[in-house]
């Protein structure tokens, strides 16, 4: 869970006080209760349409993005990651699974924006009025599609190693219609603790966080055990990815997906860029047009906002 107290400095509400957990879960708690007894599926009688108009829903969503921000920002990825998915905990797996895949045909169908929230004056609450912004939308890659397929007649197997729930992710990667194929066990993530299909809001016990060395613990428990050798191809695009893009002796080739980052993963995106003109480079960028999703054929991406090609932060 995440500690109690105030959030960093930079969290602040409109009237330039500090934020805190419990304030903030306090108003979340009765926006919540309020949106529960009124939802037509519920106890109440109103129509989904309409509760996502109401200033509760508008000030439960952005204090929920708000509250994701901070635990990350305040605390790491090592508190922030497991209290996320504890959001879904009581859950059974069918039931997310069909929630996950309502929310990709969704995001898939919307466009990719970066919007501002902020929550409604009269619901100021404890926490005051809060401000933050959340990218909306997801594509499908066909490269990544392709490249996976391609692998595959060729007896190369692929996986997925995700910092976030694995069952979540497993929705994208396994059904036929996104174009993946991956095998159900070939998604490694995330894990709660269950009891039987229903998730419950305990980490499982001895697993890994799947987020930087992570990563690379959680991909020698289960391919290094079961095959004897590391991957031979890793992609990644973040932080996140930094470890496992470079830990195993056996990769031949680590794929940045350009997204112009600094931090460790920026470092690694430097040598791929200096080595451009090399015939065997260990690392490459592959460029992104951030605004459509789609893949560039070269090095350089253009950021979600603007025009002109950028290689590296």
């Amino acid at each position: 869970m995440s500690p109690p107290g105030k959030f960093s400095d930079e969290f602040k509400n409109a009237a330039g006080a500090a934020v805190d957990l419990e304030s903030i879960c306090t108003d979340l708690d009765v926006d919540y209760a309020w949106l529960h007894g009124a939802y037509k599926g519920m106890s109440g009688n109103q129509p989904l349409a309409d509760i996502v108009k109401t200033p509760h829903f508008k000030d439960f969503r952005t204090k929920i993005y708000y509250l994701y921000e901070a635990v990350n920002d305040t605390h790491g990825v090592d508190i922030g990651y497991p209290w996320v998915i504890y959001l879904l905990a009581n859950m059974t797996v069918p039931e997310l699974s069909r929630l996950t895949e309502a929310s990709n045909d969704i995001a898939l169908g919307a466009g990719l924006v970066k919007a501002k929230y902020t929550s409604p004056a009269e619901r100021a609450g404890k926490s005051g009025i809060v401000s933050v912004s959340h990218l909306h939308g997801i594509r499908l890659c066909t490269e990544i599609g392709g490249l996976m397929d391609t692998f595959s007649r060729h007896g190369i197997d692929s996986y997925v190693c995700t910092a976030s729930l694995e069952h979540v992710v497993a929705v994208f990667a396994t059904l036929p219609k996104y174009g993946y194929n991956v095998p159900r066990d070939h998604v490694i993530g995330l894990r709660l603790e269950q009891d039987g299909e229903t998730l419950k809001n305990v980490y499982r016990k001895g697993w890994p966080l799947t987020w930087g060395p992570g990563k690379t613990t959680a991909i020698k428990q289960v391919l290094f055990a079961q095959k004897g050798y590391g991957p031979l191809l890793v992609a990644g695009d973040s932080d996140g990815d930094y470890d496992m893009l470079r830990d195993f002796s056996d990769t031949r080739l680590g794929l940045i997906v350009n997204r112009m980052k600094k931090g460790k993963i920026g470092d690694l995106s430097k040598i791929a860029a200096d080595t451009i003109k090399e015939t065997n480079p260990r690392y490459v960028l592959q460029g992104r047009q951030e605004s459509s999703g789609n893949w560039l054929p070269q090095e350089s991406s253009i950021k979600l906002g603007k025009t002109e090609l950028q290689l590296l932060a």
